[in-house]
């Protein structure tokens, strides 16, 4: 096998480090772990629910749905729920994640179609004080994922969870090596939200086949220090 692939895990790993490693970066940020973004509407969320149902059962049960009706809503409590029992930071400034370094180099961005009581827009999670800073309306036809048939479905759903990945943050400490371990952190965060959303019986599909460009701009990130690298579709069932 070794013969067959001599050189591939290398260049993948070359190609993602030449898109990573960027001249200039900005040292002010690999002290910080979440952005801010102060100017912004600030959404308080409803307060979090605890999960009844047990650990074993969240596994069992988890699977990747994929079906979403046009114009179904999911309630910004159940969001709140998923965002915080996955995400949140708590009291001791721990998250329910691992983060090499506690680097926290992911961002979390929801692209939002229906939740109820909330615009279409595009929204940050603020993961010290568990709210949403809604960024910017977005118009109806949004497409964010390749133009596949088989990922038609997902451009109906009421929510789209999006990482992104501000490698500075970890690079500081941990050279190339941060890029692996960001795209873990990323992985593990998105399990939390599989069983989360899975334990509250909403369809959950995580999904990498998005256009990274037409989110990069959706979202208004600078694309040469902040990628885009994971994505998790909500659905009612």
């Amino acid at each position: 096998m070794s013969s067959e692939f001599p050189l591939m895990p290398q260049s993948i790993h070359a190609h993602l480090r030449a898109r990573r490693r960027r001249p200039g970066y900005d040292e002010s940020a690999q002290s910080q772990t979440t952005k801010e973004y102060l100017r912004m509407p600030h959404i308080e969320l409803p307060a979090c629910r605890d999960i009844d149902t047990s650990l074993s059962s969240a596994l069992t049960n988890r699977e990747s749905y994929r079906t979403c009706v046009p114009g179904a809503l999911i309630s910004l409590d159940d969001v709140s729920t998923i965002l915080g029992n996955s995400l949140r930071e708590t009291a001791a400034n721990r998250r329910p994640y691992p983060s090499g370094g506690a680097k926290y180099p992911i961002e979390t961005y929801l692209i939002a179609r229906g939740i109820d009581s909330l615009p279409r827009g595009i929204f940050h999670y603020a993961p010290k004080t568990h709210v949403l800073e809604h960024l910017w309306d977005t118009p109806a036809e949004t497409r964010i994922f390749s133009g596949s048939a088989k990922d038609e479905w997902a451009e109906h759903a009421p929510v789209i969870v999006v990482f992104t990945a501000l490698w500075e943050r970890s690079y500081v400490k941990y050279g190339d090596f941060s890029y692996l371990l960001t795209c873990l952190e990323a992985g593990h965060m998105a399990q939390n939200i599989l069983l989360t959303a899975g334990a509250l019986n909403i369809g959950v599909c995580p999904m990498a086949g998005f256009n990274d460009s037409a989110v990069g701009m959706l979202l208004d990130i600078d694309q040469s220090r902040e990628q885009t690298v994971y994505s998790v579709v909500l659905c009612t069932r």
